[in-house]
Protein backbone atom coordinates (compact mmCIF):
# COMPACT_ATOMS: atom_id res chain seq x y z
CA UNK A 1 0.00 0.00 0.00
CA UNK A 2 2.64 2.52 0.68
CA UNK A 3 4.61 1.19 -2.69
CA UNK A 4 1.76 2.07 -4.33
CA UNK A 5 0.97 5.68 -2.14
CA UNK A 6 4.43 6.76 -3.12
CA UNK A 7 4.34 5.67 -6.75
CA UNK A 8 1.33 7.97 -6.96
CA UNK A 9 3.28 10.69 -5.18
CA UNK A 10 6.00 9.80 -7.95
CA UNK A 11 3.72 10.55 -10.94
CA UNK A 12 1.99 13.18 -9.93
CA UNK A 13 5.45 14.97 -9.12
CA UNK A 14 6.56 13.98 -13.04
CA UNK A 15 3.47 15.45 -14.17
CA UNK A 16 3.64 18.93 -12.35
CA UNK A 17 7.33 19.26 -13.94
CA UNK A 18 6.25 18.24 -17.09
CA UNK A 19 3.92 20.92 -17.19
CA UNK A 20 5.94 23.39 -15.84
CA UNK A 21 8.73 22.97 -18.68
CA UNK A 22 5.94 22.76 -20.94
CA UNK A 23 4.67 26.10 -19.91
CA UNK A 24 8.35 27.23 -20.39
CA UNK A 25 8.59 26.08 -23.50
CA UNK A 26 5.04 27.59 -24.90
CA UNK A 27 6.28 30.82 -23.76
CA UNK A 28 9.53 30.57 -25.82
CA UNK A 29 7.73 29.55 -28.48
CA UNK A 30 5.24 32.82 -28.35
CA UNK A 31 8.30 34.87 -28.46
CA UNK A 32 9.31 33.53 -31.06
CA UNK A 33 6.34 33.24 -33.33
CA UNK A 34 4.73 35.79 -36.14
CA UNK A 35 1.12 35.21 -35.39
CA UNK A 36 -0.81 36.11 -38.60
CA UNK A 37 -4.30 37.04 -38.19
CA UNK A 38 -5.59 38.08 -41.92
CA UNK A 39 -4.17 36.68 -45.24
CA UNK A 40 -4.30 38.16 -48.85
CA UNK A 41 -4.09 36.05 -51.77
CA UNK A 42 -3.73 37.30 -55.48
CA UNK A 43 -2.20 35.52 -58.54
CA UNK A 44 -0.50 37.55 -61.41
CA UNK A 45 1.95 37.63 -63.82
CA UNK A 46 2.26 33.44 -63.03
CA UNK A 47 2.67 33.61 -59.57
CA UNK A 48 0.70 33.74 -56.24
CA UNK A 49 1.08 36.68 -54.25
CA UNK A 50 0.30 36.36 -50.22
CA UNK A 51 0.12 39.08 -47.91
CA UNK A 52 0.36 38.60 -44.12
CA UNK A 53 -1.18 40.93 -41.67
CA UNK A 54 0.10 40.39 -38.02
CA UNK A 55 -1.61 42.08 -34.52
CA UNK A 56 0.38 45.60 -33.95
CA UNK A 57 1.19 44.73 -30.20
CA UNK A 58 2.50 48.08 -29.85
CA UNK A 59 -1.24 49.17 -30.08
CA UNK A 60 -2.68 46.26 -27.74
CA UNK A 61 -0.04 46.33 -24.87
CA UNK A 62 1.43 50.09 -25.51
CA UNK A 63 5.02 48.54 -25.63
CA UNK A 64 7.25 50.13 -28.01
CA UNK A 65 8.69 48.25 -31.08
CA UNK A 66 11.27 48.57 -33.75
CA UNK A 67 11.13 51.45 -36.23
CA UNK A 68 11.22 49.71 -39.56
CA UNK A 69 8.43 47.13 -37.50
CA UNK A 70 6.29 46.27 -40.66
CA UNK A 71 2.64 44.30 -40.03
CA UNK A 72 1.49 43.74 -43.29
CA UNK A 73 4.00 42.20 -45.19
CA UNK A 74 3.55 40.74 -49.11
CA UNK A 75 5.61 37.87 -50.53
CA UNK A 76 5.48 36.33 -54.64
CA UNK A 77 6.08 32.98 -55.37
CA UNK A 78 5.53 30.44 -57.84
CA UNK A 79 3.83 27.89 -55.24
CA UNK A 80 2.77 28.80 -51.77
CA UNK A 81 5.62 27.18 -50.08
CA UNK A 82 7.73 28.96 -51.87
CA UNK A 83 5.97 31.95 -50.32
CA UNK A 84 6.42 30.70 -47.25
CA UNK A 85 10.09 29.30 -47.58
CA UNK A 86 10.88 32.98 -48.30
CA UNK A 87 9.23 34.38 -45.38
CA UNK A 88 11.49 32.32 -43.34
CA UNK A 89 14.59 33.49 -45.00
CA UNK A 90 13.44 36.98 -44.40
CA UNK A 91 12.03 36.73 -40.84
CA UNK A 92 13.79 35.55 -37.64
CA UNK A 93 10.59 34.23 -36.30
CA UNK A 94 8.51 31.15 -37.56
CA UNK A 95 5.04 31.97 -39.41
CA UNK A 96 2.08 31.26 -37.54
CA UNK A 97 -1.32 30.56 -38.92
CA UNK A 98 -3.16 28.67 -36.00
CA UNK A 99 -4.65 32.13 -34.75
CA UNK A 100 -5.37 33.34 -38.44
CA UNK A 101 -8.67 35.13 -38.37
CA UNK A 102 -9.86 35.91 -42.03
CA UNK A 103 -8.62 35.06 -46.04
CA UNK A 104 -8.93 37.85 -48.65
CA UNK A 105 -9.13 36.47 -51.92
CA UNK A 106 -8.91 38.74 -54.92
CA UNK A 107 -10.58 39.03 -58.40
CA UNK A 108 -7.23 38.09 -60.08
CA UNK A 109 -6.80 34.20 -58.16
CA UNK A 110 -10.71 33.82 -58.13
CA UNK A 111 -10.85 34.02 -62.14
CA UNK A 112 -8.34 31.35 -62.33
CA UNK A 113 -10.29 28.32 -60.92
CA UNK A 114 -7.22 26.34 -61.73
CA UNK A 115 -4.76 28.30 -59.12
CA UNK A 116 -8.11 28.70 -56.68
CA UNK A 117 -8.28 24.87 -57.05
CA UNK A 118 -4.43 24.44 -56.56
CA UNK A 119 -4.78 27.19 -53.86
CA UNK A 120 -7.77 24.72 -51.44
CA UNK A 121 -6.07 21.65 -52.29
CA UNK A 122 -2.28 23.66 -50.25
CA UNK A 123 -4.79 24.94 -47.47
CA UNK A 124 -6.23 21.64 -47.34
CA UNK A 125 -3.47 20.21 -46.20
CA UNK A 126 -2.57 22.82 -44.12
CA UNK A 127 -3.36 21.42 -40.72
CA UNK A 128 -2.55 24.69 -39.08
CA UNK A 129 -5.35 26.92 -41.04
CA UNK A 130 -8.59 26.15 -39.59
CA UNK A 131 -11.54 25.00 -41.96
CA UNK A 132 -13.89 27.32 -39.93
CA UNK A 133 -11.46 30.27 -40.99
CA UNK A 134 -14.05 32.89 -42.51
CA UNK A 135 -13.47 33.72 -46.65
CA UNK A 136 -14.37 37.35 -47.80
CA UNK A 137 -13.94 38.32 -51.87
CA UNK A 138 -12.51 41.80 -52.91
CA UNK A 139 -12.56 43.44 -56.07
CA UNK A 140 -9.94 45.60 -55.08
CA UNK A 141 -6.27 44.30 -54.45
CA UNK A 142 -6.40 42.24 -51.71
CA UNK A 143 -2.95 43.45 -50.36
CA UNK A 144 -3.81 47.01 -51.14
CA UNK A 145 -7.09 46.03 -48.70
CA UNK A 146 -5.26 44.59 -45.79
CA UNK A 147 -3.23 47.54 -45.91
CA UNK A 148 -5.67 49.75 -44.99
CA UNK A 149 -5.70 51.22 -41.59
CA UNK A 150 -7.97 49.86 -38.55
CA UNK A 151 -8.24 50.69 -35.47
CA UNK A 152 -5.74 49.30 -33.01
CA UNK A 153 -3.95 48.05 -35.99
CA UNK A 154 -5.50 44.60 -36.07
CA UNK A 155 -7.42 43.96 -39.40
CA UNK A 156 -7.82 40.17 -39.26
CA UNK A 157 -10.16 40.76 -35.61
CA UNK A 158 -11.33 43.91 -37.10
CA UNK A 159 -12.93 42.88 -40.37
CA UNK A 160 -14.72 39.97 -38.06
CA UNK A 161 -16.25 42.32 -35.97
CA UNK A 162 -17.16 44.15 -38.82
CA UNK A 163 -19.43 41.12 -40.41
CA UNK A 164 -20.23 40.03 -36.92
CA UNK A 165 -21.58 43.30 -35.94
CA UNK A 166 -23.90 44.23 -38.63
CA UNK A 167 -27.46 43.36 -38.24
CA UNK A 168 -27.50 41.48 -41.46
CA UNK A 169 -25.48 38.87 -40.96
CA UNK A 170 -26.90 38.82 -36.65
CA UNK A 171 -27.84 35.05 -37.68
CA UNK A 172 -26.18 34.21 -41.19
CA UNK A 173 -24.42 31.34 -41.69
CA UNK A 174 -20.18 32.57 -41.70
CA UNK A 175 -18.52 31.35 -45.07
CA UNK A 176 -15.73 29.87 -44.19
CA UNK A 177 -12.54 28.58 -46.08
CA UNK A 178 -13.73 24.68 -45.74
CA UNK A 179 -17.11 25.73 -47.65
CA UNK A 180 -14.61 26.21 -50.86
CA UNK A 181 -13.25 23.21 -49.92
CA UNK A 182 -15.96 21.31 -49.80
CA UNK A 183 -17.15 23.01 -53.03
CA UNK A 184 -14.57 21.33 -54.93
CA UNK A 185 -16.53 17.89 -54.74
CA UNK A 186 -20.38 19.25 -54.60
CA UNK A 187 -21.68 19.54 -57.77
CA UNK A 188 -23.89 22.48 -58.28
CA UNK A 189 -22.73 24.36 -55.02
CA UNK A 190 -23.41 27.84 -54.83
CA UNK A 191 -21.95 29.60 -51.91
CA UNK A 192 -22.32 33.01 -51.38
CA UNK A 193 -18.64 35.22 -50.25
CA UNK A 194 -18.94 38.02 -48.68
CA UNK A 195 -17.95 41.07 -50.77
CA UNK A 196 -15.08 43.47 -48.86
CA UNK A 197 -14.56 47.15 -51.09
CA UNK A 198 -11.93 49.93 -49.86
CA UNK A 199 -14.78 53.20 -49.46
CA UNK A 200 -13.39 56.01 -48.17
CA UNK A 201 -10.34 54.88 -46.71
CA UNK A 202 -12.47 52.29 -44.78
CA UNK A 203 -13.33 48.44 -45.22
CA UNK A 204 -16.97 48.08 -46.35
CA UNK A 205 -18.83 45.02 -46.67
CA UNK A 206 -20.56 45.35 -50.10
CA UNK A 207 -23.06 42.31 -50.68
CA UNK A 208 -21.45 39.18 -51.71
CA UNK A 209 -20.15 37.38 -54.52
CA UNK A 210 -21.81 34.24 -56.30
CA UNK A 211 -19.46 31.53 -56.88
CA UNK A 212 -20.87 28.11 -58.39
CA UNK A 213 -18.82 25.43 -57.95
CA UNK A 214 -16.26 27.92 -56.66
CA UNK A 215 -16.33 30.12 -60.01
CA UNK A 216 -17.04 33.60 -59.60
CA UNK A 217 -20.31 34.04 -61.79
CA UNK A 218 -21.97 37.20 -60.43
CA UNK A 219 -22.38 38.96 -57.32
CA UNK A 220 -25.07 40.54 -54.92
CA UNK A 221 -25.53 43.89 -53.74
CA UNK A 222 -26.71 44.64 -49.82
CA UNK A 223 -30.16 45.14 -50.24
CA UNK A 224 -30.59 41.62 -52.65
CA UNK A 225 -28.37 39.47 -49.95
CA UNK A 226 -30.78 40.98 -47.50
CA UNK A 227 -33.95 39.09 -49.23
CA UNK A 228 -32.03 36.03 -50.23
CA UNK A 229 -31.23 35.94 -46.25
CA UNK A 230 -34.78 36.19 -45.41
CA UNK A 231 -35.46 32.94 -48.13
CA UNK A 232 -33.09 31.07 -45.99
CA UNK A 233 -35.09 32.32 -42.43
CA UNK A 234 -32.36 34.82 -41.58
CA UNK A 235 -32.17 38.67 -41.56
CA UNK A 236 -33.59 39.37 -37.59
CA UNK A 237 -32.56 42.62 -36.29
CA UNK A 238 -32.17 43.92 -39.94
CA UNK A 239 -34.37 47.07 -40.88
CA UNK A 240 -35.61 46.78 -44.24
CA UNK A 241 -36.56 49.85 -46.01
CA UNK A 242 -38.94 50.11 -48.87
CA UNK A 243 -39.79 52.88 -51.37
CA UNK A 244 -42.85 54.89 -49.58
CA UNK A 245 -39.93 55.25 -46.62
CA UNK A 246 -41.80 52.37 -44.44
CA UNK A 247 -38.75 51.19 -42.23
CA UNK A 248 -39.22 47.75 -40.39
CA UNK A 249 -36.77 46.15 -38.05
CA UNK A 250 -37.17 42.35 -38.21
CA UNK A 251 -37.99 40.65 -34.75
CA UNK A 252 -37.86 36.93 -35.96
CA UNK A 253 -38.22 35.20 -39.09
CA UNK A 254 -38.91 31.69 -40.18
CA UNK A 255 -38.90 30.12 -43.83
CA UNK A 256 -40.35 26.93 -45.53
CA UNK A 257 -39.68 25.41 -48.75
CA UNK A 258 -42.05 23.18 -50.26
CA UNK A 259 -41.53 21.15 -53.10
CA UNK A 260 -44.10 19.81 -55.30
CA UNK A 261 -45.03 18.73 -59.22
CA UNK A 262 -47.41 20.91 -61.35
CA UNK A 263 -48.11 20.19 -64.77
CA UNK A 264 -45.60 17.52 -64.53
CA UNK A 265 -42.95 20.37 -63.45
CA UNK A 266 -41.14 21.14 -60.19
CA UNK A 267 -43.00 23.43 -58.75
CA UNK A 268 -41.60 25.56 -55.37
CA UNK A 269 -43.52 27.50 -52.82
CA UNK A 270 -41.19 29.80 -50.11
CA UNK A 271 -43.50 30.71 -47.22
CA UNK A 272 -42.06 33.46 -45.06
CA UNK A 273 -43.27 34.25 -41.61
CA UNK A 274 -42.18 36.48 -39.06
CA UNK A 275 -42.90 39.84 -36.50
CA UNK A 276 -41.43 43.41 -37.38
CA UNK A 277 -41.58 46.71 -35.50
CA UNK A 278 -42.70 49.45 -37.55
CA UNK A 279 -40.17 52.27 -36.93
CA UNK A 280 -41.39 54.72 -39.65
CA UNK A 281 -43.99 54.97 -42.04
CA UNK A 282 -45.16 57.42 -44.62
CA UNK A 283 -48.07 55.04 -45.56
CA UNK A 284 -52.17 55.77 -45.13
CA UNK A 285 -52.89 52.45 -45.90
CA UNK A 286 -52.48 49.09 -44.92
CA UNK A 287 -48.76 49.01 -43.36
CA UNK A 288 -48.53 45.42 -42.98
CA UNK A 289 -50.14 44.39 -46.64
CA UNK A 290 -47.81 46.87 -48.49
CA UNK A 291 -44.79 45.69 -46.70
CA UNK A 292 -45.51 41.81 -47.41
CA UNK A 293 -46.42 42.81 -50.80
CA UNK A 294 -43.65 44.33 -51.39
CA UNK A 295 -41.17 41.38 -49.65
CA UNK A 296 -42.90 39.14 -51.55
CA UNK A 297 -42.69 40.54 -55.20
CA UNK A 298 -38.97 41.92 -53.99
CA UNK A 299 -38.21 38.23 -53.55
CA UNK A 300 -40.40 37.16 -56.71
CA UNK A 301 -38.23 39.42 -58.67
CA UNK A 302 -34.42 38.14 -57.73
CA UNK A 303 -35.52 34.90 -58.33
CA UNK A 304 -36.44 35.82 -61.56
CA UNK A 305 -33.62 37.35 -62.46
CA UNK A 306 -30.60 35.14 -61.29
CA UNK A 307 -32.68 32.10 -61.15
CA UNK A 308 -34.86 31.92 -64.20
CA UNK A 309 -33.25 34.56 -66.45
CA UNK A 310 -29.21 34.01 -65.47
CA UNK A 311 -29.80 30.40 -64.48
CA UNK A 312 -27.26 31.01 -60.97
CA UNK A 313 -29.57 28.58 -58.32
CA UNK A 314 -28.61 30.91 -55.28
CA UNK A 315 -30.68 29.11 -53.45
CA UNK A 316 -29.17 25.59 -53.74
CA UNK A 317 -33.10 24.83 -54.90
CA UNK A 318 -31.57 21.67 -57.36
CA UNK A 319 -29.70 20.30 -54.62
CA UNK A 320 -32.09 20.42 -52.14
CA UNK A 321 -34.40 18.06 -54.35
CA UNK A 322 -32.16 15.07 -53.07
CA UNK A 323 -33.54 14.97 -49.60
CA UNK A 324 -37.17 17.15 -50.16
CA UNK A 325 -38.62 15.27 -53.40
CA UNK A 326 -37.16 12.25 -54.52
CA UNK A 327 -39.16 11.58 -57.53
CA UNK A 328 -37.80 15.51 -58.54
CA UNK A 329 -34.73 14.30 -57.65
CA UNK A 330 -34.53 11.08 -59.96
CA UNK A 331 -36.17 12.66 -62.97
CA UNK A 332 -33.87 15.58 -63.09
CA UNK A 333 -30.69 13.67 -61.70
CA UNK A 334 -27.99 15.22 -63.84
CA UNK A 335 -30.09 17.79 -65.49
CA UNK A 336 -30.13 21.05 -63.28
CA UNK A 337 -30.17 23.25 -66.11
CA UNK A 338 -33.16 21.64 -67.67
CA UNK A 339 -34.87 21.87 -63.88
CA UNK A 340 -34.26 25.33 -63.61
CA UNK A 341 -36.04 26.00 -66.84
CA UNK A 342 -38.89 23.94 -65.87
CA UNK A 343 -39.24 25.76 -62.48
CA UNK A 344 -42.04 27.25 -61.32
CA UNK A 345 -42.52 29.31 -57.87
CA UNK A 346 -44.42 31.05 -55.69
CA UNK A 347 -43.54 33.34 -52.51
CA UNK A 348 -45.98 33.56 -49.91
CA UNK A 349 -45.00 36.31 -47.15
CA UNK A 350 -46.86 37.18 -43.56
CA UNK A 351 -45.61 39.13 -41.16
CA UNK A 352 -47.42 40.64 -38.30
CA UNK A 353 -46.05 44.42 -37.18
CA UNK A 354 -46.22 45.64 -34.46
Amino acid sequence: MKTLKNRCRYLLLLGMILILFTGCSEMTQIEDRDFILAMGISFDNGKYKVTYARPDLSALTGQPVGKNEKFVMTYSGVTISDIEEDYARNSDKRLDLRHLKVIVLDSSIVKNKVKLNELLGFIENKYEISRNTMVFYTKDQADKLLEVNTIGGNIGENVEQLYENNPQNSDAKKVTIGDLINGQYQVKKVVLIPILEIKEERIWLSGAGIFSENEYVDSLDETQLTYVHMMNGMGKGRDIVIENSQVIKIKGIKSKFTYAMKDKKPYIVIRITGEGTELQSNTSGDSRKIFNTHVSEAILYLNQNFTKEKNIDILNLYRKTAYKDRNLWEKYQGKSEQFIEDLSMDVLVDFTLQ
